[in-house]
């Protein structure tokens, strides 16, 4: 078995709770061993609400573009063996209120919202949009061997399988924190260390050109984001040296961040999700934008995964994910949304952007299709006539 590779107390663990819909949730992040958390229905649907690190560790997952006070917490109540001991006659659980869905993105739908956006861009208004796509398919694996494939090709990044009546089930394997935060004790609301990063810019990995000005661009933007946000709090921000950050077929640029001081965490993790990298410039007008056009709804992708403790908080942006739905798909198969974006900018090409985002998805698409995996690139060929016209961004009121 390879070291990246789930346990086999955890596997059978997740199968049993999945059974019995019991929240759960499988979680490393990198360089960590995995862990288990399960709980009782009840419990997962407390919050964070009093803006207090709670007293029992938990893990969290947060929809996107909504507050911390409305995360899904999942406690640790029960261990991986307390689960596999609950008797066979246990009684399950009320279903999860979301499922994966057959439909996908289609380029032509793609298209238009590029064009739509592109439309409404201007130098002192709307200068970027995070658009997302939804891949939809299905696979024989069940969800805790498809996390097993997918964790073990992603080591470096935080690595989850989880499930709630509330959110469903998901996995996810994010390269991106966004806050790693420490209090000075369980009794404060304050924290006086934080590192966070600045993760943007996509290119395809051990490319042999420089950063190109768009994706330098949109890196920069999410920095002056972070750093700005940090500096509102009262905190002074360290920038350390640029690097790349790798994923799967692709590579970002990446600039990790720290600071020292006191603000309250969950004020500070509101008012940075979502970032420029995963909603766009400014950001009311880019969450108002996507609100409009996008036509599946993102759920937890581009929300906040992590967990919490009672002096300690690692969150990360819910990014390389996918909503699953067992038993759902036809012949009893699981059905798969995987969703991926990219930053659209005035001088954006809809195809580009396309296959950026397939790109992003491929890792985890490779393992759920493996016979036509690079289908998601494909563009049909009227539809590539039209784009590369690279008609002029014409600026609007929107």
């Amino acid at each position: 078995m390879s070291q990246h590779q789930l346990p086999d107390i955890y596997k059978e663990a997740a199968r049993r709770a999945i059974s019995l819909n019991m929240p759960f949730a499988l979680f490393a992040a990198a360089g960590e061993e995995y862990r288990f958390f399960a709980s009782e229905p009840d419990d997962a649907a407390s919050n964070l609400i009093s803006d207090k690190f709670p007293e029992k560790e938990a893990f969290f997952a947060q929809s996107f573009c909504t507050s911390m006070h409305d995360a899904v917490v999942i406690p640790c109540d029960l261990t991986a063996e307390e689960v596999l001991a609950l008797p066979l006659s246990a009684e399950k659980w009320p279903s999860a209120e979301l499922n994966a869905v057959p439909a996908s993105t289609t380029y032509p739908v793609y298209y238009g919202q590029v064009r739509e956006i592109k439309k409404c861009m201007s130098p002192k208004g709307l200068r970027k949009v995070v658009l997302s796509r939804r891949i939809a398919c299905s696979t024989d694996l069940d969800p805790v061997e498809l996390a097993d494939r997918y964790f073990d090709v992603l080591p470096a990044t935080f690595r989850a399988l989880y499930f709630s009546q509330e959110t469903g089930l998901w996995i996810t394997a994010t390269p991106e924190l966004l806050i790693h935060a420490s209090a000075s004790s369980a009794d404060e609301d304050v924290v006086t260390h934080f590192e966070t990063m600045s993760l943007a810019g996509t290119r395809v990995k051990d490319s042999a050109d420089e950063w190109d000005e768009k994706n330098c661009a949109e890196h920069q933007a999410v920095l002056d984001f972070i750093c700005n946000v940090l500096r509102d709090a009262g905190l002074e921000p360290e920038i350390g040296n640029r690097h790349e950050v790798t994923f799967g077929e692709v590579e970002h640029i990446c600039h990790l961040i720290s600071a020292e001081g006191h603000a309250n965490v969950f004020e500070l993790l509101d008012k940075l999700s979502p970032t420029p990298a995963l909603a766009g410039l400014p950001r009311n007008m880019a969450v108002k934008t996507i609100s409009r056009l996008e036509i599946h709804h993102r759920q937890c992708y581009g929300g906040l995964v992590g967990t919490i403790s009672n002096s300690d908080i690692k969150a990360y942006v819910n990014i390389r994910s996918a909503l699953l739905s067992p038993d759902r798909g036809p012949g009893g198969s699981m059905e798969v949304n995987i969703f991926a974006g990219g930053g659209i900018m005035p001088d954006s090409l809809a195809s580009n952007e396309w296959r950026e985002a397939a790109r992003k998805a491929m890792p985890l698409y490779r393992i759920v299709n493996s016979v036509t995996p690079d289908d998601i690139t494909l563009i049909p060929d009227e539809w590539a006539r039209i784009d590369r016209r690279n008609e002029p961004t014409v600026a609007n009121e929107c």
